[in-house]
C-alpha cells in the first residue's frame, strides 16, 4: 500500500523545536504530509455497526470472523470486535479437526472458553461448521473404516454408513453440548457443491487430504446433519428449538465465470433435500471472498454477476447470509496487486465495490430474509497468512501485535459505513 499513513498519529500542523547553543529558539512550520490528509476523514466514522438501520432491517446482524484465541484474550482484537459487530465466527476452531484428537477424543475447551467469553460481552456467535469436507481428522475417520469385510452383519458398505453415521452424530451432539444452545445459527454443511452443481465425492474430486461425507452417507448426509443438529440443540437446556437456523453455505456463488450456475444448482439442491418433508433448511450462505478488477469491462460482469446471484438467493425465500465477505484488487490483466502495491484510488474503488454489494444486498433481498452480512478478514493479509496471501482483504490495515501497529482503518472502511446507512 503507498504511503500508507497512522491515522490520527500527527496533530494538524507539526513544530519542529530547534534548540541552539544559547536561549535562542527558532520555529519551522512542517506543512501536514499529503499522506496523512488524504486518509484523515477516516477518523469522523463512528464504528460500523452504529450505521445500520434497525427499524429497517430489523433482523440484519453484521458479523466478522475472528480467532477465537485472539477473542479469548481478551485484547484489541477483542475490543475492535464489540465495537463494530454483532456477531462473529471462528475461523477455524469449531471445525471437526481443531476439536477430534487422533484417538476420537473432543476437546472443546476453546469452543467453551469462546462461548463464555462472548456470552459475558453479549456477542451473538454464528457456528462454523459442523460439517465439511476439508478440515477433518481424516487419520482418525479411516481408522474407524479399517478392516471391515462383508458377513453375516452387512456389506462393507452398510457398515461403513452406520460408523460414519454414528460419528457424525456424536460429534454434532458433542458440539451442541459445548455451545449450550447459545450459537443459534450454524453453516450445517459447508461447500457440498462443485462449481457445476455436482456434489462433492472422492468421484468427482479426488482429494487424499480431504473426507468425503457424502462417500459413505451419500446425498442424504445433509439430512443427516440437519437431523443430529436440530435434534442436538433442541437438548440444550432452555433451548427453543425454533431458534435454531442452518444454513447451506458455499462460494463462487456469484461467480461471473460460471453466470451464477453454481447458486441455481445450490437451490435446486436444497429443494431435492427438503422434499422428504422432514428436512427443514433455514438459509443459504454465500461467502462472497470477491476481487475488484481495474479492468472496467470485467467488472461490470462481476457487478452483473452479483446481481444475479443475489436475485436467485432471494427468490428461494430462504434467509440469505452473506458469510466470508472480503476483497482482493486484479489489474486490467487480472493479476492480483499486492497490499503495498495499491494506490489510494485502487482502495476507493474497492470501497465503491463494497458499497455496490451492500446496496444491492438490502436492494434485493426482502427484510424477512435478510439475516445479514459477515466481513470475514478484520484486517489486510500478510505475506505468511495461509488465507489470501498478501492481499489487501480487510476494512483495517494489518495488525502486528507484537509490535503494536496497524489496524489503522482504510477507505473501505468508510465505505462500508455509507452502505450499511443507505446512503
Amino acid at each position: 500500500m503507498k504511503n500508507y499513513i497512522k491515522i490520527a498519529a500527527l496533530g494538524a500542523i507539526g513544530l519542529i523545536l530547534t534548540g541552539c547553543a544559547d536561549t535562542t529558539v527558532d520555529y519551522y512550520p512542517v506543512e501536514k504530509p499529503q499522506s496523512i490528509i488524504d486518509y484523515e476523514y477516516l477518523n469522523d466514522y463512528a464504528p460500523l455497526k452504529s450505521y445500520i438501520d434497525r427499524a429497517a432491517h430489523p433482523g440484519f446482524l453484521l458479523g466478522t470472523g475472528v480467532g477465537a484465541g485472539d477473542y479469548n484474550a481478551k485484547g484489541l482484537i477483542y475490543r475492535v470486535t464489540n465495537s463494530n459487530f454483532d456477531q462473529m465466527t471462528a475461523g477455524n476452531e469449531m471445525k471437526y479437526a481443531s476439536v477430534v484428537q487422533d484417538d476420537g477424543t473432543m476437546d472443546f475447551s476453546t469452543v467453551e472458553k469462546f462461548v463464555e467469553t462472548a456470552e459475558a460481552a453479549e456477542m451473538s456467535i454464528y457456528g462454523h461448521t459442523l460439517c465439511w469436507h476439508a478440515q477433518q481428522n481424516t487419520n482418525y475417520l479411516n481408522s474407524l473404516l479399517a478392516d471391515l469385510e462383508d458377513d453375516e452383519e452387512g456389506t462393507v458398505a452398510e457398515k461403513q454408513y452406520a460408523i460414519i453415521d454414528a460419528e457424525l452424530d456424536r460429534w454434532i451432539g458433542g458440539m451442541m453440548d459445548a455451545t449450550r444452545g447459545y450459537v443459534k445459527a450454524w453453516d450445517a454443511v459447508n461447500e457440498c457443491i462443485l462449481d457445476d452443481g455436482v456434489l462433492r465425492t472422492t468421484e468427482s474430486i479426488p482429494d487424499k487430504g480431504a473426507f468425503y461425507w457424502a462417500d459413505y452417507l451419500g446425498e442424504n448426509f445433509v439430512r443427516n446433519v440437519v437431523k443430529y443438529a436440530r435434534q442436538h440443540y433442541a437438548e440444550q437446556e432452555g433451548a427453543v428449538a425454533s431458534d435454531l437456523k442452518l444454513f447451506i453455505n458455499d462460494y463462487n456463488l456469484e461467480a461471473a465465470y460460471n453466470n451464477t450456475l453454481k447458486t441455481d444448482k445450490l437451490v435446486e439442491w436444497i429443494k431435492k433435500w427438503e422434499s422428504d418433508g422432514v428436512t427443514k433448511i433455514d438459509g443459504i450462505g454465500s461467502q462472497m471472498h470477491v476481487s475488484y478488477s481495474c479492468n472496467p469491462t470485467e467488472q461490470k460482469r462481476r457487478e452483473d454477476a452479483v446481481v444475479k446471484m443475489l436475485n436467485t438467493l432471494a427468490a428461494s425465500g430462504k434467509l440469505i447470509r452473506i458469510t466470508e465477505l472480503d476483497m482482493g484488487i486484479d489489474d486490467a490483466e487480472g493479476q492480483s496487486i499486492a497490499t503495498a502495491d495499491v494506490t489510494l484510488e485502487q482502495h476507493k474503488a474497492m470501497g465503491d465495490y463494497y458499497k455496490f454489494i451492500i446496496s444491492k444486498y438490502f436492494e434485493i433481498i426482502p427484510v424477512a430474509q435478510q439475516y445479514g452480512i459477515c466481513q470475514w478478514a478484520q484486517t489486510d493479509a500478510n505475506a505468511k497468512s495461509g488465507w489470501r496471501a498478501n492481499c489487501p482483504i480487510g476494512l483495517w490495515t494489518e495488525y502486528n501485535a507484537a509490535a503494536g501497529t496497524g489496524f489503522e482503518r482504510k477507505p473501505a472502511y468508510a465505505s462500508f459505513c455509507e452502505a450499511l446507512a443507505g446512503k
